[in-house]
């Protein structure tokens, strides 16, 4: 029954907004929440509005079989959770302090960071680290899956360095705990190195076999019939390509 005074968009897409509105309702007759955003979300909503986009959530329908019908045990979604059902209408509410820089502050007497960092949009998003309980959100730099560092529709402003990047920043903190945008909470310094030092590894070998062939003239095709991971990650329970079937 306590009132939300602070809501935090690690970044723009609608699964990470769009129960905003919600939360607002519930401080019906109150002071409305301070709501923090990553910059550059302006020019993501613009793109959400533009003449692309129709095609990418066509894509999106596609890629995660979202009009499929359910079967005896529900759907398959993602591989890590039940199916979006595409049901409602998300409203983005527009962020009132949007955040440029690593920025610390305190909410309800809880102290964290927003530090922005490239994750599956590479202009627009963010982490939260409260250091007091060493437990880092990371958005969706982290899914739960094979690193999603280009998606089935081929949606913009992904860049593989970036996530390399934010993982490095992630690894640095030491956290304790670590909450991803989709997936597992990862628990313990053990557990959330090794999945970031995993992750982190995927990315850079790819990055590496796809600039090395590149130089050789392969085309993509041949690239995919060419590369094969390391058995210690191909097998790794928390990079499985359940994202990208």
């Amino acid at each position: 029954q306590k009132p939300v005074v602070a809501i935090i968009y690690t970044h723009v897409h609608h699964d990470h907004y769009g129960g905003a509105v919600a939360l607002t309702q519930k401080n019906s007759g109150q002071k409305p929440p301070v709501i923090y955003g990553p910059k550059g979300w302006r020019e993501m909503v613009e793109y959400t509005s533009s003449v692309l986009f129709p095609m990418i959530q066509q894509r999106a329908y596609a890629q995660f079989g979202m009009i499929l019908p359910r079967g005896e045990n529900g759907t398959v979604g993602a591989g890590i959770g039940k199916v979006p059902t595409g049901k409602g209408t998300p409203v983005f509410i527009a962020p009132s302090v949007t955040i440029s820089e690593p920025t610390a502050v305190t909410i309800a007497g809880v102290k964290l960071e927003m530090i922005p960092s490239p994750g599956d949009i590479y202009s627009s998003h963010m982490m939260v680290w409260l250091p007091d309980e060493k437990v880092l959100f990371t958005g969706d730099v982290l899914g739960g899956t094979f690193p999603y560092i280009e998606t089935a529709r081929f949606e913009m402003d992904r860049h593989p360095e970036g996530f390399v990047d934010s993982i490095d920043v992630a690894l640095a903190l030491k956290p304790d705990y670590l909450v991803s945008g989709h997936g597992r909470v990862l628990l313990g310094g053990e557990d959330v190195e090794g999945v970031l030092n995993a992750t982190r590894d995927v990315i850079q070998y790819l990055i590496d076999q796809v600039d090395r062939l590149t130089v050789k003239g392969y085309s993509a095709d041949q690239m995919i019939d060419e590369i094969v991971l390391p058995p210690r990650l191909a097998n790794h329970p928390d990079l499985q390509p359940h994202y990208h079937r």
